[in-house]
């Protein structure tokens, strides 16, 4: 069995919340398949139970999955219906010689657009994290004040 790295990505301020799920795989290791069904399965759940709640627009994750020196972003779209639909959108490369420098060039850009990504699904989760711990402290009473003047 060779070393594998987890990434489980989430913003945090008070709050933490998973925003994705991400791995990287030695090139030889058996449990390549696994370890992919477990990825996206641990982001559907990432979907369903942490960022759906928050918001209906919340239902995509981009997450990337890596072997090796090779890898792939995809998005995770949750349908309507409850159905998840994953879509590989860009190939990602390390190359190992000099003349496969030219591959590179995507992977170098995926991070961009990535991050750009991350941060615009952290800033919603922040804001509608924060509304919910709002209404949750007005139910139990512990968000009231009394006005005195």
């Amino acid at each position: 069995m060779g070393a594998r790295l987890d990434l489980l990505l989430a913003c945090d301020d008070d709050i933490t919340l998973e925003i994705c799920s991400n791995e990287w795989k030695v090139e030889n290791s058996p449990q390549i398949l696994k370890q992919q069904s477990k990825n996206l399965r641990v982001n559907a759940q990432i979907l369903n139970h942490v960022l759906s709640p928050l918001h209906d627009h919340l239902n995509q994750i981009i997450a990337m999955d890596f072997i090796g020196t090779t890898g792939y972003m995809y998005a995770l779209t949750k349908t309507t219906d409850d159905f998840f639909i994953a879509t590989p959108f860009s190939r990602l490369a390390i190359p190992k010689k000099i003349e496969n420098l030219h591959v590179f060039k995507k992977t170098l850009e995926s991070p961009f657009f990535y991050k750009a990504f991350l941060l615009r699904t952290a800033k919603v989760v922040k804001k509608q994290a924060y509304q919910k711990h709002l209404e949750c402290q007005r139910r139990s009473g512990l968000g009231s004040f009394v006005w005195s003047g």
